[in-house]
Order: structure tokens, then C-alpha cells, then sequence
């Protein structure tokens, strides 16, 4: 998926997932970092959202950074999904403004 991104022309890309919710997130996420390596793009720490609290396993997409990526690589369709009515809520279009992985409007 993040691969797919590059290919879109993307090299500010971010990823929404909990990293320590499950090993496929944790997966994933190792393949976004891989694609951004393979690509000599750095991994940016601040375009990683969490999407879950880890204790009670509630869906909330975490706060969005500052300085927005102009994509993100979501770990799931439900997510993307998620993403999507958090970026409206904040006044971005997608994929207009900001592209992702998953879901519509890819």
C-alpha cells in the first residue's frame, strides 16, 4: 500500500495504526517503513497516528499532526475510513488534499 503511494508520486507519507494493537498492524507498519526506506524516504515519527487505545481497544483516530504528510498508509479499510471523517472534521479534503491507502477516494 505504501508502495502504491510512491508510485502515486507521494514522498510525505504517513501511517495510521496502533503498532502494539495486534501483529498485522505491527506488520504492516514494518512494510510501510521498508517501502519509505527502499525509497530513501525517511520514516517521520510525527506522521505516526495512533488509531486505537490500547487498553480498552476503542477505534479513535489520535490527533493530527501539525505539519500534515500529503498521504497516509492506513492499516485497514475501517480505519481509512475513520481517517477520512477525522480529515473532514478538520477541514481537509480527500483525496484532494491529503491521499490514503484504503476505503473510497483512493
Amino acid at each position: 500500500m505504501t508502495e502504491y503511494l510512491i508510485r502515486k508520486g507521494h514522498v510525505k507519507i504517513g501511517y495510521v495504526g496502533s503498532i502494539l494493537a495486534s501483529s498485522s498492524i505491527m506488520d504492516r507498519y514494518h512494510g510501510y517503513c521498508k517501502a519509505l526506506q527502499e525509497n530513501q524516504i525517511p520514516v517521520r515519527e510525527d506522521w505516526i497516528i495512533e488509531d486505537r487505545d490500547l487498553e480498552t481497544g476503542e477505534i479513535e483516530i489520535g490527533k493530527l499532526p501539525e505539519q500534515m504528510p500529503s498521504a497516509f498508509a492506513c492499516n485497514c479499510d475501517f480505519i481509512a475510513n475513520e481517517l477520512i471523517k477525522k480529515l473532514v472534521e478538520n477541514g481537509y479534503h480527500v483525496p484532494e488534499d491529503i491521499s490514503k491507502t484504503g476505503g473510497p477516494h483512493n
